[in-house]
């Protein structure tokens, strides 16, 4: 039960990114002075690029006064952002409650990881870090669609509404969390600075930037590849995003179980090469609709197999400077979705999906081959967790 505010919280910010897109629609027809693809840029960008450029700067608060104060500061900024954004008369502030969202993300997530990190042992953190993780998958399984339903019945202000409220809910049950122990460095800045000389601590984060630019990047346009190469209509394109998720909670939770018995770096290697063939695998299918819900479904799990992993491994390589270091991470995770979808979006036009299939395919084998010639599992010292709240 520890775990569900950090689950909750998560849940609620993977919705908030992704929840713009169904809802674009109905956000345009109340604001018909902007295109869709323009409104669509604008308010996924606000979130994000908020998120990818603040993290850095605000993850070493929490290795200075704690985990809980930044997760509970992290929430509260969510719930008045995300209502002030289902209020907003116009689109402009529409973009900057986004904005502001996104800095309540940049607060809670790094230091979310951070408390796993600080409250489990090295050798079964992966298996927490899954739990919480499994926020981002459900939010495409469950809090889009549902979302999206309440605002067809009603209103898109509605679907935000209840991303508000869900939020409120995580902020509500993470009153009862007690930060553990923690030792922060000696000053803001020289943490930030130490860490990003770590070539050591880097270089797990440069996989994590290939990973997204690639992943994140591809799964921008898997609406349209379903459509345009296989005409699948809505309910079709429904449900083949929804295997997307389900195969990843199936991934995720059975690559901790991998891990645990193998080792972390082992459970990343496997998860990037199957994600290597489920690009490739898109790269090559251009007529049956089947191998292309298939293909979804290994990629699902493949990305999520060795995400528990990765981020238990980035934990451990900086403990005095862990909330730093995983801020720095999930800033390069948002950059290379961003960079992504541009890229891939670039690609797509001019080449087709053969083209970008190729390179997601070939940005993984990248990430896979840094991830087993460069990343070292940095073994724990002594390790004691920490009393729960």
């Amino acid at each position: 039960m520890e775990l569900a505010p950090l689950f909750l919280g998560i849940f609620a910010i993977g919705t908030n990114l992704f929840i713009v897109v169904p809802l674009l629609p109905a956000i345009r027809q109340d604001f018909p002075g902007t295109s869709v693809s323009n409104l669509g840029q604008f308010l996924v960008g606000s979130y994000a690029l908020t998120y990818a450029l603040l993290a850095p700067a605000l993850g070493p608060i929490s290795d200075r006064v704690g985990r809980v104060p930044v997760i509970w500061a992290g929430m509260v900024v969510l719930v008045i952002a995300t209502t002030a954004s289902a209020l907003s008369p116009s689109p402009t502030l529409l973009a900057a409650a986004r904005a502001a969202a996104g800095i309540g993300a940049a607060l809670f997530t790094p230091a979310a990881y951070a408390f796993v990190g600080d409250r489990y042992p090295y050798e079964s953190r992966q298996r927490a870090m899954a739990v919480v993780l499994a926020g981002l998958p459900v939010s495409t399984v469950a809090g889009v669609p549902l979302a999206g339903l309440l605002a067809a019945a009603s209103s898109w202000r509605w679907g935000l509404g209840a991303v508000s409220a869900v939020a409120a809910l995580a902020l509500l049950s993470s009153l009862r969390l007690s930060s553990p122990q923690t030792t922060g460095q000696s000053g803001y800045w020289p943490s930030i600075l130490t860490t990003v000389r770590d070539g050591t601590a880097m270089t797990p984060i440069s996989v994590s930037f290939l990973w997204f630019v690639a992943s994140l990047g591809l799964f921008t346009y898997i609406g349209q590849y379903l459509y345009s190469l296989f005409d699948f209509g809505p309910r079709e394109r429904a449900l083949a995003v929804g295997a997307y998720g389900l195969m990843g909670l199936v991934g995720e939770f059975g690559g901790a179980s991998f891990a645990r018995r193998s080792s972390k770096r082992m459970a990343v290697l496997l998860g990037l090469l199957g994600l290597v063939g489920a690009f490739l695998l898109i790269a090559v299918n251009h007529s049956s609709g089947p191998l292309a819900v298939l293909s979804l479904a290994v990629w699902g799990a493949a990305a999520w197999f060795g995400m528990p992993s990765q981020q238990a491994i980035i934990s451990q390589l900086r403990p005095t400077a862990r909330g730093t270091l995983l801020s720095l991470n999930n800033s390069s995770m948002y950059l290379g979705a961003m960079i992504g979808s541009a890229l891939m979006g670039k690609i797509v036009e001019v080449a087709g999906f053969a083209a970008a299939g190729g390179l997601a395919a070939g940005l993984i084998a990248a990430a896979a081959l840094i991830t087993g010639l460069a990343v070292r599992e940095r073994a724990p010292m002594a390790f004691k967790a920490a009393p729960p709240g």
